[in-house]
């Protein structure tokens, strides 16, 4: 899940922040939850009421931009929409990101998907919390074929140069962090005839 919290807009929590992803659509709430939980501009406004700067529309689009691509529980909204000040909407975030796993080391996908049979492919490895621990050393493998890793662009993304392939070759790629430990994207990659694809950057 990915994140930019509330705190991070309003109230300079130490949670690291990023654009919100607009425009977005809120997920349909389940109808019986609609009674007693609030969405996510619900919760939002009644945030607004104790940090008045939220109030401001490019600030409340991007807070509610977060909560919907971040998929907040009803538990997160409710805690949200009840706060009283900003102390609050401090423990909600932190409570949320301890349970949406926002802490966690990971690596959620890769783009683009198929490169260059004979490397030199430049892609993206999306994940996130890949510098915010601290450094680390990674390495990247398409198969049994090591890349070549250029640098991390930031806390989510790892830009690498692809090895070569054989075409049609799918392949797994394998991170391995150094600390963090391996993480695996199962048959992430294609092996293709000269593309010209090119990752896009955030």
């Amino acid at each position: 899940m990915r994140a930019l919290y509330l705190v991070v807009l309003t109230a300079a929590a130490a949670c690291a922040g990023r654009a919100a992803e607009t425009p977005a659509k809120e997920t349909p709430v389940k109808e019986t939850e609609r009674a007693d939980a609030p969405g996510c501009e619900d919760s939002i406004r009644k945030a607004a009421k104790v940090i008045p700067e939220l109030a401001e529309p490019a600030k409340m689009a991007e807070a509610v931009a977060a909560c919907i691509k971040d998929q907040w529980s009803v538990e997160a909204r409710r805690c949200v929409s009840a706060a009283r000040d900003r102390p609050d909407l401090v423990a909600c975030m932190m409570r949320h990101q301890e349970q949406s796993g926002a802490h966690d080391l990971r690596v959620d996908g890769i783009e683009p998907e198929r490169g260059d049979i004979n490397g030199d492919t430049y892609v993206i490895i999306k994940g996130n919390r890949f510098v915010a621990d601290g450094p680390r050393l990674a390495k990247v493998y398409f198969g049994s074929r090591q890349g070549t890793v250029v640098r991390f662009a930031n806390d989510r993304q790892l830009i690498v140069r692809t090895p070569g392939g054989r075409p049609g070759e799918v392949v797994d790629v394998l991170v391995i962090f150094e600390p963090g430990g391996t993480l695996k994207l199962p048959r992430a990659f294609t092996f293709v005839e000269k593309t010209s694809e090119a990752p896009s950057f955030e």
